[in-house]
């Protein structure tokens, strides 16, 4: 096991871009899932990577009527990022104007969103048949495969989002944890709420493009659920989540590699594992 860690994080190793998208993901999303738990919102973490897959799947279909959103010489990458970029900003937007307005439940709203963007991507899927395959395989994440290029635009943005919610993590928690006090303490709260659905919106279209949405939200949620019980403040729920997600990304990587697995199904389930046995011993110690 340990010579098979040692050989993935070598630079000359086959899979190695993947093996740092992995980590990148691994480290980044929970600090920012961090945000979904303060607001109460975990389906929040469901529904948007949804979202951005139905615009991934939008932007294939207008690709192949011959809608070019970036011109003719557009990427599939590019092609792939407009989509998820617009509908997750959009989606954002719709979410933070009803929430203003206040009246039902925002878990009934998300959840309505969720399933509307759920079928959208399959009916946009299904009329592209040409590229049916290679937009499903793109939705499903290919963390194995990612180029050069996917990984440079992934470490900077994530970079950028880490150094984002360092700076101004007391703004982002005081608008996420009491809207209340944060309405009389702030000149303009919304500009911080701006801020943070900014946030939301560029790590998850970056990181459905790339590794999927069932990655990422597993990446987001997972690890900040399981260290909760055992955090003592927000920051110490942010370190822990973030080098919990870290860790379980390289050895996620490591059981896939060594029995031949899908890299993002496994990483979410050794997650959901850690999370199980978190709630567990957490549970055995308060008896």
């Amino acid at each position: 096991m340990i010579q098979t860690l040692c050989e993935i994080l070598s630079p000359d190793f086959l899979l190695h871009n993947g093996v740092v998208a992995s980590l990148l993901v691994g480290f980044a999303c929970p600090l920012v899932g961090m945000f979904f738990v303060l607001r109460r919102a975990v389906l929040l973490g469901v529904a948007l990577p949804q979202v951005s897959s139905a615009g991934v799947a939008m932007a294939f279909w207008l690709h192949a009527l011959g809608i070019h959103v970036l011109g003719h010489d557009e990427t599939e990458r590019g092609t792939a990022l407009v989509g998820s970029a617009v509908f997750t900003m959009l989606a954002l937007v719709a979410l933070a104007l009803s929430e203003r307005r206040g009246g039902g439940l925002i878990e009934g709203r998300t959840g309505g969103i969720y399933a509307f963007a759920a079928a959208l991507a399959v009916l946009f899927t299904a009329r592209n048949p040409s590229g049916e395959s290679h937009v499903t395989n793109l939705l499903k994440g290919e963390i194995v495969a990612v180029a050069d290029a996917d990984l440079r635009l992934l470490a900077k943005v994530y970079v950028a989002v880490v150094l984002l919610v360092a700076v101004f993590r007391r703004q982002l928690v005081l608008v996420s944890f009491d809207r209340g006090m944060a309405e009389t303490l702030m000149r303009r709260p919304w500009g911080w709420d701006l801020l943070l659905y900014g946030v939301f919106g560029l790590t998850i279209s970056i990181g459905v493009m790339i590794v999927g949405p069932l990655t990422l939200f597993g990446f987001l949620v997972l690890p900040v659920l399981a260290v909760r019980p055992w955090a003592h403040g927000l920051f110490s729920l942010a370190i822990l989540s973030s080098l919990l997600g870290g860790v379980t990304a390289w050895v996620g990587f490591t059981i896939a590699y060594r029995a031949d697995l899908p890299v993002g199904p496994t990483d979410v389930a050794l997650s959901f594992g850690l999370y199980v046995l978190s709630l567990a011993a957490h549970a055995a110690i308060r008896r």
